[in-house]
């Protein structure tokens, strides 16, 4: 007899790849099998969750949607059909991830922590390789950019049009980078969030977007083009061989780690080959929302945070440790010296033991409505 027992899958403590990368790929790989194998419900527990992230939500999110579709196809051609459901328990421990999950799906906040804060959910938005007249990262560039401009309005401030069309380029020169990074018939998503609230006794919204491609690391991505791609590929080989001389038993990194940043430069691509113009759209972006998010800089409660999570890799940029310029340039060496030769901060750059197929960017910033005016009028 079939065992329809009601399967348990717990969410690890950080619900955060920056925090716990190996824990939450481990969560996914267990929520996929338990989703396949087992014939009874399912129950995703977040009770002892103490801290959630959008990029793990996102990821979430997109699983389990296409988990359903799968569900829906397999009973359209079957006598016996597939009444599996997802549950959810909700947190003991952090309001904020009940927030989220009230947000992403619709699951009812505790009496005791609705507390009148607000939030607006974007709608997941997705798109593969298509051909030229199909232009879908235009479309969801300015999807995006309406998010970003609406959360913004919360705080009695909106993006002119310069600084419209100027996030929406960007974000369509990295819809382009998770395109090209996607595996043959994948899809790259974009979903984001905002809640407006008090934080510490400060009026904040806290705006959060995620971008994510399943596919090539970005690691796999440039070793797989190295020998088309000469030129940028001995930079990035002569850095490595720079701090591999700097290296001691308790502080190295791993190739894989160090390409990744050395990529990031202004001027690096994996395509640089073929198109000159390529190898900007990321760093711009992340400079983009550093200066959005600049009221870290003011009060570091309210420190931003900008996650790329590749294959192994995770690194941050925040207000601490993020984008400089050097002879016209912009470089990112992730450490305090603002030295690309020397070795990056482990704090800001890291290896694991989980690979994730694939790349996300992932963007944390607080606006607040006085200091954020002020930015607004300075640097529009």
């Amino acid at each position: 007899m079939r065992n329809l027992e009601t399967s348990i899958v717990n969410v690890p403590k950080n619900f955060s790849l920056k925090n716990d990368y190996d824990g939450c790929l481990a969560f996914f790989r267990t929520l996929l099998s338990s989703y396949v194998f087992h014939n009874g419900n399912l129950i995703i527990s977040f009770e002892k969750c103490q801290q959630s992230t959008i990029a793990c939500f996102s990821l979430l999110e997109v699983l389990l949607s296409e988990l359903n579709l799968i569900k829906e196809k397999y009973n359209q051609s079957r006598y016996q059909t597939c009444k599996k459901e997802v549950k959810f328990i909700q947190s003991v421990k952090d309001s904020k991830t009940n927030k989220y999950l009230h947000s992403f799906f619709g699951i009812k906040l505790p009496e005791e922590q609705n507390d009148g804060s607000k939030y607006l959910k974007m709608k997941v938005q997705t798109g593969k390789k298509r051909k030229y007249f199909e232009n879908t990262k235009a479309r969801v560039s300015g999807n995006v950019t309406k998010f970003v401009n609406d959360s913004a309005q919360e705080v009695n401030a909106q993006l002119r049009l310069a600084g419209i069309r100027a996030l929406g380029g960007m974000l369509g020169e990295v819809l382009g980078n998770a395109e090209d990074h996607c595996a043959e018939y994948s899809r790259w998503y974009v979903d984001g969030i905002s809640f407006s609230e008090k934080q510490h006794g400060v009026d904040v919204v806290d705006l959060n977007i995620a971008i994510i491609n399943f596919g090539q690391s970005m690691y796999e991505g440039f070793e797989s083009t190295k020998n088309k791609n000469i030129e940028n590929y001995s930079k990035c080989d002569n850095l490595y061989s720079i701090h591999k001389l700097l290296f001691s038993r308790n502080d190295h990194f791993e190739k894989e780690s160090l390409f990744t940043m050395y990529m990031l430069n202004e001027g690096i691509s994996r395509l640089k080959y073929k198109d000159e113009s390529r190898g900007n759209g990321t760093m711009k972006f992340l400079k983009s929302f550093i200066t959005l998010g600049s009221f870290g800089n003011i009060d570091h409660r309210f420190k931003c945070q900008l996650n790329i999570i590749s294959g192994h890799t995770t690194l941050t940029c925040d207000n601490d440790i993020g984008i400089y310029e050097e002879n016209g340039k912009s470089k990112i060496s992730l450490n305090k010296e603002h030295n690309l030769k020397l070795l990056p901060d482990k704090e800001h750059l890291s290896y694991n033991s989980e690979y994730f197929p694939g790349t996300i960017l992932e963007c944390h910033i607080y606006l607040n409505k006085n200091y954020f005016y002020q930015i607004l009028k300075e640097q529009q």
